[in-house]
């Protein structure tokens, strides 16, 4: 069935010649899958040694009150630290932001930037 006959481009196009498949063509997804396995064991291991150094600093404290607030205030940290670098970089000059009239320097205000 050609699907072009239902409203969609023509699929129908005949194949003169198959592609030939080569080593060129998986060597750059064995490196890919390479280097991916290797940052994601990278990320395991370190993931792994934050979370043992979590754990050893709230066991350290005794106060259950304390040891409550250390945990909201981590949790905190961990969240407004990323989002305050992203937001703070997308207005580095080099972004365009500022410079392009979407954010105002003088007013603080958002104006169009056209």
């Amino acid at each position: 069935m050609c699907l072009g006959r239902i409203g969609l481009p023509s699929l129908c196009a005949q194949i003169i010649e198959p592609v030939p498949y080569n080593v060129a063509i998986f060597a750059p997804a064995v490196a890919l899958g390479v280097i991916g396995g290797v940052l994601g064991a990278v990320f395991t291991r370190l993931n792994n040694a934050v979370n043992l150094t979590r754990k050893r600093i709230v066991a350290a404290v005794s106060n259950p009150h304390a040891k409550r607030v250390l945990r909201i205030v981590e949790a905190v940290v961990f969240v407004v630290s990323p989002s305050s670098g992203d937001f703070l970089g997308g207005l580095s000059p080099s972004s365009g932001v500022i410079s392009s009239g979407v954010l105002s320097p003088s007013s603080g205000a958002i104006t169009s930037g056209v």
